[in-house]
């Protein structure tokens, strides 16, 4: 964000639902700061199911997925938004989503 915490360049001139849903900067600014709120709460998440009987390996599998998710994002910025690197932050983040619903079965199993 040209080095900056905020972005310049944010249009609110045709309002702010316009500019949350069609500003590329604020967009971006959005989903990085997003980003790393998840990213402490499936910490959280991943070193709690750790400690529980058969957690070990899903919580492997979270970390290893946000870790490969955030690299991926950042390479995806840096590349100019490279199509193929773009296709493949998507796919990892659907296999964290599966990595997550595995960490949250679980958790499940745990309290059944």
């Amino acid at each position: 964000m040209q080095g900056r915490l905020y972005p310049d360049g944010v249009d609110w001139s045709r309002g702010a639902l316009h500019a949350f849903t069609n500003d590329p900067f604020l967009i971006h600014f959005i989903h990085r700061w997003w980003a790393w709120v998840v990213v402490v709460l499936l910490i959280i998440f991943a070193r709690h199911i750790r400690q529980l009987e058969g957690g070990r390996a899903a919580s492997i599998a979270i970390h290893s997925a946000f870790g490969t998710q955030v690299l991926l994002g950042i390479f995806t910025v840096l590349s100019g938004v490279a199509i193929w690197l773009a296709a493949l932050h998507q796919a990892v983040g659907a296999g964290l989503v599966i990595a997550t619903v595995w960490g949250a079965h679980v958790l499940g199993r745990k309290t059944a």
